[in-house]
């Protein structure tokens, strides 16, 4: 945690900033300027009174011990401002509050927001672990972008896709001919709350929650707590997973129901608990009511199945094929759909990926399509920690006897690279004649999101004490655990 004397430098920025604030917005409202200028202003003025504080404080002792940051301060006061405005437009434009009474909360929300981000994040120690500065950072960032969805989420118009949804759900059935129902069923079932767009969106923002503690339990098993939060801010900040928890699409319950079968997956074919495939069926099955790319994952699972000497046994396992029986039921209400219309749904969507009439090259496209919604540096840092990982297994054994642990953890890596090149072969090949989309990738990301957190920072004593890294073949104790 930041030394005390750096919260309270950071304290008195935060609430010099929010007096200013709410001062200059009441007098520029008084003088009849509009309220986008006035609260652009104002807030800049705040701005500049906190930098002034923290500028002042230079030579204090909270100073001495620490960097100030600038670049990690611009941007805390750029997403303070995000949530500040979102705040005040919610309350005065939406809510339909006085600006002047609306302007207090909303500059108290980007004063904690800035205020929290530069003591913690902008105000480093230069003695301190860089473990702590990531779990500080984890744990602001999922709260701040959980916070800037709500606040956003029924301010925007629908975009097509969402109102091509929403009509769906004016007309409930349990199949359509384009795509599984759940997402219909989703948005009728919110909105009969109320209607609007929040409503129409609360599923996406519910599912995300739910991907979004499946992935950090599918991290926590794989490599310890402390990956495992780092997971959780990526499957939070990066654009595809940010966006698949505002936007109501088949998206948005497929992430949720493919990150909660990577989890039951990996205790079942790597940790041997049976009844995991229960808990994998629900989640396929339910995956596959939201869109039918869901297919992926039990064909990655057979794929490991066939590849992972010590996984066929699950071939005849009652329990694997209970997992299986428990999946079809689930998505028996759309197998019901297209036997009655001619199997016109399975038949859309097969003829539409593997029609050649009209070939188009777009596998250039597929690629940068990866880099938009995972970014260039997530797709590096996977790339880097499964590299190093390689080469961490192939080292000589210091034992002369099997170690379990290496053992384990050779299994995972290739757990890793089936569930993320298989499904992802599935959509490249296709590329190369037919049209691709920049979202459909999006999940497949999710298998291999604790390799990209664990090439966040280096591996601390943190991480050792939490658990082996991902990138460790050893187990705890090991040397690259502890270096």
């Amino acid at each position: 945690m930041p030394d005390s004397r750096l919260m309270r430098a950071a304290a008195m920025a935060a609430s010099g900033a929010t007096i200013v604030d709410v001062t200059a917005f009441a007098l520029l409202s008084l003088a009849g300027v509009r309220l986008e200028v006035a609260q652009a202003s104002s807030f800049s003025l705040a701005a500049a009174v906190a930098v002034a504080i923290l500028w002042r404080a230079r030579g204090t002792p909270a100073a001495a011990i620490a960097d100030l940051r600038i670049g990690v301060a611009v941007v805390c006061a750029l997403l303070a401002y995000a949530l500040r405005a979102g705040v005040l437009s919610l309350l005065a434009l939406q809510w339909g509050w006085p600006p002047l009474v609306a302007i207090v909360p909303a500059a108290l929300a980007g004063a904690l927001a800035g205020g929290l981000g530069l003591a913690h994040l902008a105000f480093v120690p230069r003695t301190g672990d860089p473990a702590t500065g990531w779990r500080a950072a984890a744990l602001l960032g999922i709260a701040y972008l959980l916070a800037l969805r709500l606040v956003y989420l029924g301010q925007l118009e629908l975009i097509p896709q969402e109102a091509y949804y929403w009509n769906y759900a004016q007309h409930l059935d349990i199949g359509y001919l384009d795509h599984p129902p759940l997402t219909a069923w989703l948005i009728a079932l919110a909105t009969s709350l109320r209607d609007g767009e929040f409503f129409v969106r609360l599923p996406a923002l519910l599912s995300w929650c739910v991907m979004a503690a499946y992935a950090t339990l599918y991290a926590r098993d794989a490599a310890g707590p402390a990956i495992a939060l780092r997971t959780a801010l990526l499957a939070s900040a990066l654009p595809f997973f940010f966006l698949v928890g505002w936007l109501m699409t088949p998206d948005a319950p497929l992430s949720a129901a493919w990150a909660a079968a990577l989890y039951y997956l990996q205790r079942a074919l790597i940790d041997g608990r049976s009844r995991a495939w229960i808990g994998a069926g629900v989640a396929i099955g339910v995956g596959m009511l939201s869109k039918y790319s869901m297919i992926l994952v039990p064909a990655a699972a057979f794929a490991f199945v066939l590849l992972d000497a010590r996984s066929r046994r699950v071939l005849v396992s009652p329990w694997a094929w209970a997992g299986v029986a428990v999946a079809l039921a689930v998505f028996a209400p759309v197998i019901v759909w297209n036997v009655q219309h001619d199997w016109a749904s399975f038949t859309f969507q097969g003829a539409r990926r593997l029609a050649t009439s009209d070939r188009r090259f777009e596998f250039p496209q597929f690629l940068l399509y990866i880099l938009i919604i995972v970014t260039p540096w997530a797709v590096a840092g996977l790339a880097s920690s499964l590299a190093r990982t390689r080469r961490e297994m192939r080292a000589p054994s210091t034992s002369a006897t099997p170690d379990p642990a290496r053992d384990t953890a050779r299994r995972r890596w290739w757990f890793v690279v089936v569930f993320t090149l298989v499904p992802l072969a599935a959509f490249a090949v296709p590329s190369f004649w037919s049209a691709t989309k920049l979202h459909w990738t999006g999940p497949i990301w999710l298998a291999g999101l604790p390799m990209i957190a664990a090439s966040l920072a280096p591996p601390s004593a943190a991480d050792a004490a939490s658990g082996p890294s991902p990138a460790c073949s050893r187990g705890p104790g090991c040397p690259c655990c502890t270096r």
